[in-house]
């Protein structure tokens, strides 16, 4: 009978301590979820964070992939666009986010023979932008100017904004498919 009764208790507690982790848990994924959803709404996912760098906003993000998303007079253009399109966006979210001088950052989207400096990198649009606040990240007006120099290249110009000030920072660039199809910034 002892043995029975002891038995009883030991799955009774068992049973206790399950339901009692579920609710923990349960609570716990709860938070997490709202945690997620806050963090969702306000910062970039795709691009690692620089603990230099301003923060992005999912609506800085939604302006990018936009404008990345108009359409011009020219397929092959727009089918250039299309392919390039996730390292430019990666780009310009970084360099629309860098508040000092240093673009080593940008280096893992550099072609063979680019270099972005660690100090005195001037492509930045926050450095430029005198009254602007440094803690968030320049938005992008417009990705506009779209040329195509040879089949394998695209020209473009960028419009920066500053949310704070409205003070407008213009970049130009260039990308060059590499012979492995891959996309990189040659300036």
């Amino acid at each position: 009978m002892k043995k029975i009764l002891a038995c009883t208790a030991i799955a009774l507690s068992v049973s206790v301590c399950t339901s009692t982790l579920k609710d923990i848990n349960g609570g716990l994924s709860t938070i997490n979820n709202g945690l997620s959803t806050v963090n969702s709404g306000r910062y970039s996912k795709s691009i690692p964070q620089q603990s230099n760098n301003a923060l992005i906003t999912s609506s800085q993000q939604v302006s990018l992939q936009s404008n990345l998303k108009q359409k011009t007079l020219d397929k092959n253009i727009d089918s250039a666009i299309i392919e390039a399109s996730p390292v430019i966006a990666d780009f310009i979210t970084i360099n629309s986010c860098i508040t000092g001088y240093d673009g080593s950052q940008l280096n893992r989207y550099a072609a063979p023979g680019k270099l972005y400096p660690n100090n005195n990198y001037n492509g930045a649009p926050i450095p430029q932008m005198r009254y602007h606040n440094k803690t968030s990240c320049a938005t992008v007006l417009r990705v506009q100017g779209w040329k195509m120099p040879a089949r394998n290249a695209l020209q473009f110009e960028v419009s920066y904004i500053s949310d704070t000030s409205g003070e407008v920072v213009k970049g130009s660039y260039e990308v060059v498919k590499q012979p492995n199809g891959e996309w990189l910034f040659t300036r």
